[in-house]
């Protein structure tokens, strides 16, 4: 643009009117150069406002993807939760149910433990009771002695023997049964092997 003022400058004339022509033509450079410089200005300003629009464009559409990223990777964590809690409570759910069925087992071993005690219990006192009358009918004279234990009562000997026999391995095996789940009720164990042992001392 200053070329094309230069360009079309009017050469200087002699005299008065030549110098006001020069005058006019260097005034009209000056202003043409300043709007060009002007204009200049602008369109880099322009072209730097621009530029700044795209790279906050840029800087957000970034920040939206990095969002959007960190969500999904929340979304995956949390479904990855909740897959692994139901299997927890699977488990769970499994490990109660083998407990409950345990418990189970050893509540119905540890009652039939302690009617096995009872009844041993109770053949042993009838045991000693008719040993005792035994004895005593040993111990008076031959001549005065009272026939006590009659025929009932020996049958009744010959089956606390057998049933004790019975008795005996049904608790040696409750007590095995219970020692392979759980050791629970020892002061019943015990018991039941003094029980056992008085049977076989007899």
């Amino acid at each position: 643009m200053h070329v094309q003022f230069e360009d079309i400058m009017l050469r200087p004339k002699q005299g008065r009117q030549g110098k006001d022509l020069q005058l006019t033509g260097n005034m009209a450079v000056h202003i043409a150069t300043r709007i060009w410089a002007t204009c200049q200005r602008d369109r880099e300003m322009l072209h730097i406002q621009r530029r700044e629009e795209e790279l906050r464009q840029r800087h957000e559409a970034l920040e939206a993807q990095n969002q959007l990223r960190i969500q999904q990777n929340q979304a995956r964590e949390l479904r990855q939760q909740r897959r692994q809690s139901r299997a927890q409570d699977r488990d769970h759910g499994a490990r109660e149910e083998r407990r409950q069925i345990v418990a189970q087992q050893v509540r119905r071993i540890d009652r039939a433990q302690r009617q096995t005690v009872e009844q041993l219990q109770q053949l042993l006192n009838e045991e000693r009771h008719l040993r005792q009358a035994l004895e005593r009918e040993l111990c008076e004279p031959v001549r005065t002695r009272r026939k006590v234990l009659g025929s009932n009562e020996l049958r009744r000997v010959t089956e606390i023997s057998e049933v004790g026999g019975l008795l005996e391995r049904r608790a040696r095996e409750l007590m095995l049964s219970n020692d392979t789940l759980v050791p629970a009720n020892r002061l019943c164990l015990n018991r039941t092997e003094c029980l056992l042992d008085g049977m076989s001392n007899g």
